[in-house]
């Protein structure tokens, strides 16, 4: 037998902390220690750590999600009922429809008619009719403010009509509901309008009546001045009424007919807001805090910070790590939280506010109206005192036909008034056949699909609660900081030696897989390039013992310690021993299909010499050293002396001894074979091993071991291998 002498430490071996050797490089996982992640790998990560912690909890996830799931959606199903909307379209017209005479409207017409619909005179009259058919409305706490709430009046497009719209869990409630309103309002504006034309008229009509009195007695006067001139200057001297007079009586009736006709609107006004108080709705309050200043500023000031956070969201996968990020939420809180307190401060003073403002514009109506009034009066009464003037620069002369002159021009005045207020009643009477400024065009209709199906928030509240286990689980592995990748392993300064893909359920014994011929899979692959990097390495070409250590139980450590063994004994073709440490859970034996009496304990316990116990030719120049017996007290026979001395003359005898120990978190006697070896192979499993545990089983081997230290990632799944580092595989296997 070949004898191998004992090699001394590695070159530099007390300058070594962690290597990476061979493939796959640290470009094959992304960015080493020290620079930035790129945005793609970690997305990957998170997608990784999502689909990882759902393989490994969907038994807990899924049926804590179904049940949560099937209890909130039976609760929204009771509790949120479908919403149905039933409309109504009118049709009001921009300009009022005459048949005697085009009067100028007001451009503000339409929007008052608007505002009309939410207030209580036409509300009001709608509930009324049905409290019976739907008791339950009369159960609301404000019916009048449940109708504004559900209550929506548009304009279609910039066209003449208005579309009206009621929202409510019951159809026929809501289709009764919206033709109630249409109704009571159109009911409204009728008789408004009925109510006004027929207040000018009574006042014209009284007005009419006492000038009808005045021109009995001006006709008298007339006929008795005109018998005395008569009487004294004879039939031919009456003169006719004076050119100069004319244009002023003519302007006189026309003033004096606007001041009756200015009189009786304003009678008319008076009784309508008599009859109507002002009240403020919820869309007025709305609308009119809408235009404060200071909601405005607030408005802009939260649109300028909720494009900020777009643009950082935008740039960044998960900007919450950055101060500026954090802070800019906090000032579009802050200015939610402000907002909120404005208007609720804003709900006691503003409908005050409202209030004073309907009511001063009311009283505007009425000053305008009044001025108008002053205006003509005082036009009037300018031309009374030029008709005084035109008298005194007549004279004296003919006093008596100047007299019966003016007598004349006065009583053709108010003829002329008491024609045009006749004619304005007339006309005013005739306007009440006038078609109507208001039609109906579309009648509610029963609605029968909902707006507002529970469905929908079903749908997102199962969905929810099905993601709420995941979502859980997903914070718990995100705490727990499993490896996932290589890159996860990398960010903890901790540098990955190999990759090996998904472990097999068991390992094929040696026979078998010659029996078999068949091609190697990509387990027994990914640990040939392990080995090949172990050999081919320039720092570890010398190596001779290598340990295979984890942190806890079930991170394929026996898997990757023995398939290595094989691998270095077929591909050196030097004698390579495996040397099972791991006393208290032994599964060598079991693997390659092993039957033994001794073992590596029967050695230290002096039962049989090394070469009984060791199983000579396993495989092509493998021999196998399994654990032996299981004895109690471990720390009694494990001596430092009898190790070193069977260290030395196995070193003699194998090119290669790969040392599959216990793991070290849970067994304390794995550091005295770890650190008698020279490179230290931590083996962390995918999905399953923890980083803080991998970073602590680093930390214990540091302290006792100064010889390499290099990580590998076993267990890799199948897909992410092969994307990493795609798939050759045999033509004819």
């Amino acid at each position: 037998m070949t004898k191998y002498p004992p090699k001394q430490a590695l070159t530099n071996r007390n300058a070594q902390a962690d290597l990476v050797v061979g493939r796959p490089s640290s470009s094959a996982y992304g960015p080493g220690p020290g620079s930035e992640s790129s945005e793609s790998d970690k997305i990957l990560q998170y997608l990784r750590l999502v689909w990882s912690a759902q393989v490994r909890w969907w038994k807990v996830t899924i049926p804590i999600g179904i049940v949560l799931a099937s209890g909130l959606g039976l609760v929204l199903w009771y509790a949120i009922k479908p919403e149905y909307v039933a409309s109504s379209v009118l049709r009001i017209k921009s300009r009022a429809p005459r048949l005697v005479y085009q009067k100028e409207d007001s451009s503000q017409f339409v929007s008052t008619q608007l505002n009309l619909f939410g207030t209580r005179a036409v509300v009001a009259p709608a509930l009324s009719g049905l409290y019976k058919k739907f008791p339950e409305i009369a159960k609301n706490e404000d019916p009048f403010r449940w109708v504004q709430t559900n209550l929506r009046v548009n304009l279609v497009s910039k066209s003449e009509l208005v579309r009206v719209q009621f929202t409510d869990t019951n159809p026929l409630a809501a289709k009764d509901v919206v033709q109630a309103v249409v109704n009571s309002y159109m009911t409204y504006h009728r008789d408004y309008g009925k109510r006004y034309e027929r207040a000018m008229v009574e006042l014209l009509q009284e007005e009419k009546d006492r000038r009808e009195v005045t021109l009995q007695e001006l006709r008298k006067n007339v006929q008795k001045l005109g018998r005395s001139v008569a009487a004294i200057h004879g039939t031919d001297s009456v003169q006719d009424p004076l050119d100069p007079m004319q244009s002023i009586q003519d302007l006189l009736v026309r003033t004096e007919v606007d001041i009756e006709v200015a009189k009786a609107r304003k009678h008319a006004l008076n009784q309508h807001l008599n009859a109507n108080p002002v009240e403020v709705s919820e869309a007025d309050l709305k609308t009119y805090y809408q235009t404060q200043t200071g909601y405005q500023d607030l408005q802009k000031l939260k649109k300028e910070i909720a494009e900020r956070l777009s643009q950082w969201e935008a740039a960044f996968v998960d900007p919450t790590n950055s101060d500026r990020y954090q802070e800019m939420k906090k000032q579009a809180a802050e200015i939610d939280e402000k907002i909120a307190n404005h208007q609720a401060e804003f709900k006691k003073s503003g409908r005050e506010a409202i209030l004073s403002q309907l009511n001063g514009n009311r009283s505007q109506l009425l000053r305008d109206v009044e001025e108008e009034i002053l205006q003509k009066e005082a036009i009037r009464d300018y031309l009374d005192k030029k008709v005084v003037r035109q008298r005194g620069v007549r004279g004296d002369a003919n006093a008596d036909q100047l007299e019966l002159e003016f007598a004349k021009n006065e009583l053709q005045r108010h003829e002329a008034v008491y024609e045009q207020i006749s004619s304005r009643i007339v006309t005013l009477r005739t306007e009440q056949f006038a078609p109507a400024r208001v039609e109906l065009v579309d009648e509610a209709i029963l609605p029968t699909r909902a707006v507002a199906s529970p469905w929908a928030s079903i749908g997102v509240g199962c969905f929810g609660a099905l993601m709420v286990p995941l979502g859980f689980v997903v914070l718990y592995e995100f705490f727990v900081q499993r490896v996932t990748d290589s890159a996860r392993v990398q960010e903890h300064q901790v540098e990955v030696l190999g990759e090996i893909a998904v472990l097999p359920k068991y390992l094929p014994t040696p026979s078998q897989k010659e029996n078999a011929g068949n091609p190697p899979t990509l387990f027994e692959e990914s640990v040939d390039h392990l080995c090949n990097n172990l050999r081919l390495s320039p720092q570890l070409s010398d190596a001779q013992v290598i340990s295979v250590v984890s942190a806890i139980s079930g991170e394929g450590k026996t898997h990757v310690s023995t398939q290595l063994a094989l691998s270095l004994a077929r591909s050196s073709k030097e004698p390579v021993l495996l040397m099972e440490t791991d006393f208290r859970s032994p599964d060598i034996s079991r693997m390659l299909g092993v039957e033994t009496d001794w073992g590596l304990l029967d050695v230290f316990h002096g039962n049989c010499t090394v070469n009984d116990a060791i199983v000579a030719s396993v495989d092509r120049n493998l021999d196998v050293l399994t654990s032996g017996l299981q004895p109690r007290d471990l720390h009694a026979l494990l001596q430092k002396q009898s190790i070193d001395e069977l260290m030395i003359e196995l070193r003699k005898r194998y090119r290669y001894i790969v040392i599959d120990t216990p793991p070290i978190l849970a067994a304390g006697e794995s550091l005295l074979f770890t650190c008698r070896s020279d490179v230290a192979l931590i083996c962390v499993r995918c999905g399953y091993s923890r980083m803080a545990q991998m970073s602590q089983v680093r930390r214990r081997i540091q302290k006792v071991f100064h010889n390499p230290i290099g990580v590998v990632v076993n267990g890799v799944p199948k897909r992410q291998y092969v994307a990493a580092y795609g798939q050759y595989e045999y033509v004819n296997a």
